[in-house]
């Protein structure tokens, strides 16, 4: 029993998310001006920080600005444990 649960997890792991393809899925979608992706798992890809300053933020609230996050990576999000959120819109002289 054990043994079969750990073979999935492992199989999820290696199938699933990572930090080098949460960030391109988050560059090409929310085009930041400041990007942080970092694998809070201990390696396994199942829990996410992300850190994301985008231009497209700006006049929307924080649940605005995570449910945009959240919509980009759903997929992902799929075979995630968890995924820690801080947004922020990038202001107009960083543009």
């Amino acid at each position: 029993m054990f043994r079969v649960r750990f073979a999935r997890l492992l199989s999820t792991a290696a199938e699933g998310p990572t930090e080098a393809s949460i960030s391109k899925i988050l560059r090409s979608a929310l085009q930041p001006s400041k990007l942080n992706v970092q694998d809070i798992s201990g390696g396994c890809g199942v829990s996410f920080a992300v850190v994301v300053e985008s231009p497209m933020f700006r006049g929307k609230t924080i649940v605005e600005q995570h449910r945009m996050v959240n919509s980009v990576l759903k997929q992902e999000m799929e075979v995630m444990h968890a995924l820690r959120i801080s947004t922020k819109p990038t202001s107009p002289e960083h543009s």
